[in-house]
């Protein structure tokens, strides 16, 4: 027997049947694959669910009830939208098919022609899926298929952070990462990439059989991380490869090997770690280029390949920056960069030390109520491309602030029926041009 009803809204309580959905498609965000059972969890405990379509129909022999014809489900401040959306309570299996999206509460948006899961998302099937976070991460697939409530395949899957152009949104991103399937282990909380090639403005450059990484889920695991991509016209195609090593609850290591066309192999790593009080991090890197010719600019001069007398010697840096706090009024911190040659971290674009200009600086700070103590030594690193002799170059013109003070005072008590303050400024520089 069936019923027709056309409606605008019918409301159904008790539902589970979009918090299955969800949870069957929220797995691939961000990073390829997420919790499951943590979707179903999202939805506040009694939320009622929200259902418009043109039709809905109930048939009582089947023991099927579907919504037909601009189909907009809400739930728990997730939405559905699809042209048809059909529940068998017998097989207790949910099928959404046609232009099927599904807005996530936290922004997500994720986009399927076909959707067929069981309503315990153990097991089941997703068509053509894609994939935009807030987070401006992208992820499609041909299919997806969950299998006995932990493994999620994603068959043909494509991952980039590169927004689509707005002029031509099938043009090949800067950079994407193609994998002929993809496997989510939600038990071992691992995400595998078979049949691996990561392409640059839509060209494969690398191949890898098969590598994993940890889900998004895992705070802290030894493994390696996503690579990255670069490319500059001096240093040529390069691959950034970093491992991360889970050491302690309180520190860790990133090691980092990038490969350059032009110039090398570049080493890095970092070593973090905090305590009660603070953190601390401290960066190295290094390479010996195989090709210092390519910084010589139009005059012939090479502006930018190294330590100057000697453009093939070693080029590196040491970074650290820390922030502790000697007692609840009292911080202690500092923020140094020391390199081999002015511009290395910028040409080689080192995270956190890449800006055109660092201030280093090491610095003690009071905050007592309405007073205030800053105390500081600092200097301003330029990081450009010019000579020493150029008169354009800024980075020897820069002084030593030995040291800056800054101090404010305001007594509690009323002075002579007001308020009195004391504000001190100072600073002692030092330079050798100007």
């Amino acid at each position: 027997m069936r019923i027709h009803r056309q409606a605008d809204s019918a409301r159904l309580y008790g539902a589970s049947a979009l918090a299955c959905l969800l949870a069957c498609v929220v797995p691939s965000i961000p990073a390829f694959a997420q919790d499951i059972s943590g979707m179903a969890a999202d939805v506040p405990t009694g939320s009622q669910m929200l259902l418009a379509a043109d039709t809905l129909v109930y048939d009582n022999d089947n023991q099927t009830v579907t919504a037909v014809g601009g189909v907009q489900i809400d739930y728990g401040g997730n939405r559905l939208v699809a042209q048809r959306v059909e529940y068998n309570r017998s097989t207790k299996r949910l099928v959404a098919s046609g232009n099927v999206e599904v807005i996530n509460s936290d922004g997500t948006k994720i986009y399927s022609q076909h959707v067929d899961i069981t309503d315990d998302f153990a097991d089941g099937f997703v068509n053509a899926l894609r994939v935009e976070t807030v987070d401006k991460a992208y992820f499609a697939a041909e299919s997806a298929e969950r299998m006995g409530g932990v493994l999620t395949t994603f068959h043909n899957g494509v991952y980039t952070a590169c927004e689509p152009c707005e002029d031509q949104p099938d043009k090949a991103p800067t950079w994407r990462i193609k994998a002929r399937k993809i496997i989510w282990n939600g038990e071992k909380k691992t995400v595998r990439f078979e049949n691996s090639n990561f392409e640059f403005f839509g060209f494969p450059i690398a191949y890898l059989p098969a590598f994993e990484i940890a889900d998004p889920t895992v705070k802290r695991k030894s493994g390696f991380l996503i690579p990255g991509i670069a490319y500059k016209s001096d240093l040529g195609l390069g691959v950034k490869v970093p491992y991360y090593f889970a050491l302690s609850p309180t520190y860790d290591l990133t090691v980092t090997g990038s490969g350059y066309t032009k110039q090398g192999f570049l080493g890095e790593a970092e070593w973090r770690q905090r305590f009660n009080n603070g953190q601390y991090s401290l960066k190295i890197a290094g390479i010996r280029q195989e090709d210092p010719d390519e910084f010589i600019d139009d005059d012939g001069r090479n502006v930018d390949s190294g330590a100057a007398g000697d453009p093939n010697e070693f080029r590196g840096m040491m970074g650290t920056k820390g922030q502790f706090a000697i007692n609840p009024r009292w911080d202690f911190g500092w923020d140094v960069l020391l390199q081999t040659d002015k511009n290395f971290s910028r040409t080689y674009a080192i995270e956190d030390f890449g800006d055109s200009v660092h201030r280093s600086s090491i610095y003690l700070t009071g905050l007592n109520g309405r007073n205030y103590f800053d105390v500081r030594a600092m200097r301003f690193e330029v990081q450009e491309e010019t000579l020493p002799d150029d008169p354009t170059a800024r980075a020897g013109k820069q002084p030593w602030v030995l040291p800056s003070l800054d101090y404010a005072y305001i007594p509690d008590m009323a002075v002579g029926g007001g308020q009195l303050s004391l504000n001190v400024n100072a600073q002692a520089i030092s330079r050798d041009r100007l």
